[in-house]
């Protein structure tokens, strides 16, 4: 069964991006463009990682990570945090909120993908 990863950023054509690299290496893959669609999202589609930017308008990255791992049904998917900082403060803060890992964009796909195996535990 394929792994499933939601992605979560206020910009689309990203989305689309890195859904195309992530769907092509079999990955079944959905988005939300915002942090409020996300937790809608998850109420019927529970992802294998999510990954999810920092940086959004309404509810940013940080409040979506801690609703997540405040959920007993969603806390122990891993998320990978995204930013196009690269902060000491950023970094601290995403930890802090409890995501899983933290990658600055713009990265490579296969930096993204190393990070996504490591967290699913495999190699894809």
């Amino acid at each position: 069964m394929n792994k499933k990863i939601l992605i979560i950023d206020d910009q689309d054509n990203f989305c689309e991006t890195l859904g195309s690299i992530l769907s092509a290496r079999g990955y079944q893959v959905k988005k939300a463009l915002n942090g409020r669609e996300a937790l809608k999202k998850l109420a019927g589609f529970l992802p294998d990682l999510i990954i999810l930017d920092m940086v959004m308008p309404e509810m940013n990255g940080l409040e979506v990570c801690i609703k997540i791992k405040k959920e007993s049904s969603l806390k122990n998917i891993p998320v990978l945090m995204m930013s196009g900082f690269d902060s000491e403060d950023r970094k601290a803060n995403s930890f802090i909120a409890g995501a899983d890992d933290y990658i600055t964009k713009p990265f490579s796909p296969e930096q993204l993908l190393g990070r996504i195996s490591e967290l699913l535990g495999r190699d894809k």
